[in-house]
């Protein structure tokens, strides 16, 4: 940024005019400075965190709970969070390992991927009864579930083809189908708040490290959205669908918070200190818990998502 020009400590009244001005563009400057420099800082408070690990979280619909993956009793399970009371509950008991929480949209189910039944597998569990459905039962490695905004469907990544690819089936199981089948990895996939879109991050552009594209929802117009150094992946769909949050390091750069605005095609970070992974929306798009080990272990924490200085591409 260039240093504005020295104002005179005793201006004559034939310069108060340029005074005014010179002064008006350091203000403006030192506003621009403070603003990158607040968006650089370190962000995020804890919101659930302890001795143990607290990962991948997943808010409610109603966003009254969060849904997150714990080894708080020696192995990962899914735990609920009320926001409210502060009240943690363990919803499956895995002996193995439960991941990656993600609720239907009316609250009542979470799907996971577990390695419970051997590999890693698909399965849903109800939250008022706590009954576990297995989804799907291959040899392959299947992860990252996610509900459609409908509920009739669920996208997920699997290497059932060779390569991660991006495959969607019925919300009961049945009818699987991959959409994407190219030889580099797409992985972790997430819907559009109106379902008619799916982002994931994808190793296909020709370089070593992962981008966040988009697709249509049944796999046509696939995209490249960002294009960086190093990897970014996980993204997260805003509920007003003009955002994407995302996971963006590589190298000596710790893993962190990154944000898209669609509209403008900016990239912003939005966390930094510590390796910050799995960024998810609050449903009323004012906040993104995200999972940190800045404390030493992994836990949940916060943050409020300002808006982004309005600019046009280009």
């Amino acid at each position: 940024m260039t240093q504005p020009e020295p104002i005179p400590s005793e201006p004559a009244p034939r310069l108060w005019g340029k005074t005014i001005t010179v002064a008006a563009i350091f203000l403006v400057g030192a506003a621009l400075l403070l603003w990158r420099l607040n968006w650089l800082a370190p962000r995020g408070a804890p919101l659930v965190g302890g001795p143990k690990n607290e990962r991948s979280p997943a808010w409610s619909p109603s966003g009254s709970r969060l849904a997150y993956a714990s080894d708080e009793t020696g192995n990962y399970n899914i735990w609920l969070l009320d926001i409210a009371s502060g009240r943690r509950t363990r919803l499956t008991t895995s002996p193995s390992g439960d991941f990656n929480p993600y609720w239907s949209p009316d609250g009542k189910k979470i799907v996971f991927h577990s390695d419970r039944a051997g590999g890693s597998n698909i399965f849903v569990v109800d939250v008022d009864s706590t009954v576990v459905t297995q989804l799907t039962s291959s040899k392959s490695t299947d992860g990252f579930p996610q509900f459609s905004p409908t509920a009739n469907k669920i996208a997920f990544q699997s290497d059932a083809l060779g390569s991660n690819d991006i495959w969607v089936m019925d919300a009961n199981g049945q009818n699987k189908l991959p959409l994407t089948t190219d030889k580099a990895d797409d992985i972790t996939p997430c819907w559009s708040p109106d379902g008619k879109r799916i982002a994931f991050a994808s190793s296909r552009a020709g370089t070593t490290g992962l981008d966040i594209w988009t697709m249509n929802a049944d796999g046509s117009n696939q995209q490249p959205l960002t294009h960086a150094e190093g990897n970014e992946w996980k993204p997260a769909w805003s509920p007003d669908g003009g955002r994407i949050a995302y996971v963006a390091g590589g190298g000596e750069d710790k893993p962190s918070v990154w944000l898209f605005d669609i509209p403008t095609g900016q990239s912003i970070r939005l966390t930094l200190g510590g390796s910050d992974y799995d960024p998810a929306w609050a449903p009323d798009a004012a906040s993104i818990v995200f999972e940190s080990d800045r404390s030493g272990n992994f836990d949940i924490c916060k943050l409020a998502v300002p808006t982004l200085p309005t600019r046009s591409k280009g």
